[in-house]
């Protein structure tokens, strides 16, 4: 990596680290590393001082000692962002003319997105891709339904018309 990527990468980890994500610091020293760099000092001083802590039996895991969340949680959270973006993935592709399922001669948006994360490390059938997607879209509907409840129309409107303009949205 160039140096003019491998700085600003770490410049964004240090603000994470100050807001209390500890793994920030993990990441610069494997980013570090990658790159034949010395980490800095603040993620430096943060893995000597957690090892001495595990070292010093003042935490029962690696994983307490780092700061590091529960693997259940993690990867919950890790689901729920990939579903974000295969809400976000397919929502384009059926937006641009795709249908959502596709047959054996056309791949739907399900069947595209679903080989796109094919390498990736989680149950990426269609069907799976299907039921992320159908879960976001559902989150969002609700939250609509919440945000618009008791509005009237013109109120609604005005709302859809600030969220298009935040987007760069201006078609109607």
């Amino acid at each position: 990596m160039s140096e003019s990527r491998y700085v600003p990468r770490l410049l964004r980890l240090k603000p994470r680290f100050d807001s209390g994500d500890r793994f920030a610091a993990l990441e610069s020293i494997a980013h570090s590393f990658l790159n034949e760099k010395l980490p800095p000092d603040w993620a430096r001083n943060y893995f000597v001082e957690s090892l001495r802590r595990y070292s010093n039996k003042e935490t029962k895991t690696l994983g307490e000692a780092f700061s590091i969340p529960d693997i259940k949680h993690h990867a919950k959270e890790h689901d729920w962002q990939m579903a974000g973006n295969v809400w976000m993935e397919v929502g384009q592709l059926a937006a641009s003319g795709m249908p959502l399922s596709g047959n054996r001669d056309t791949p739907g948006a399900f069947d595209s997105v679903a080989a796109k994360y094919k390498n990736r490390m989680f149950d990426c059938s269609p069907a799976k891709i299907r039921d992320m997607y159908n879960a976001r879209r559902k989150e969002h509907i609700d939250m609509c339904k919440k945000l618009m409840d008791g509005k009237s129309r013109a109120e609604i409107e005005e709302m859809l018309q600030q969220m298009r303009a935040a987007l760069g949205d201006t078609e109607e």
